[in-house]
């Protein structure tokens, strides 16, 4: 399905005398339209998906970033005073910190990974249905020598 294949059904619409089969072309010309622009819509989505992470990466490191930030200060501090007191309730939080972080981290990214390819299954579960249906309509659509009757001379 593409722009193109839309513009030769429309073109081959115009020219068709079958009025059945005319009107099958336009339908089917407006359906690819309409599939196209989901598709470029769902191509953009797949574009930013990229950008999406990176950018759920950086908001998810950065806090991550400020308490090992604060660690470092408080250990400066500790070794200053010498008071390894200081530091204790952060050594020991830490880990915690780390996987709470990187649990979240993982679960932002499936969420917007699962949310990406449920639309990409929607389109194509969609463009299945409405090719299917045209298929099905395209067989029902009779040759023109089959309406003329079975005397007509058929063209070789």
């Amino acid at each position: 399905m593409s722009k193109s294949l839309t513009k030769v059904l429309r073109n081959a619409a115009s020219a068709e005398r079958n009025k059945q089969l005319q009107s099958f072309l336009f339908l089917q010309a407006q359906k690819y339209e309409t599939l196209d622009g989901d598709r470029d819509s769902l191509v953009k989505c797949g574009d930013s998906c990229e950008h999406v992470i990176d950018d759920a990466k950086k908001m998810l490191v950065s806090p991550l970033r400020d308490v090992l930030g604060d660690y470092a200060t408080t250990k400066k501090k500790a070794l200053q005073l010498n008071d390894p007191r200081l530091t204790s309730d952060i050594e020991r939080t830490l880990p915690v910190h780390s996987e709470m972080f990187e649990v979240h981290r993982v679960q932002s990214i499936k969420t917007l990974l699962a949310t990406v390819l449920a639309a990409e299954l929607k389109y194509h579960c969609r463009a299945v249905e409405e090719i299917s249906a045209a298929l099905a309509a395209l067989k029902e659509i009779p040759d023109e020598t089959a309406e003329a009757g079975e005397g007509a001379a058929r063209p070789r």
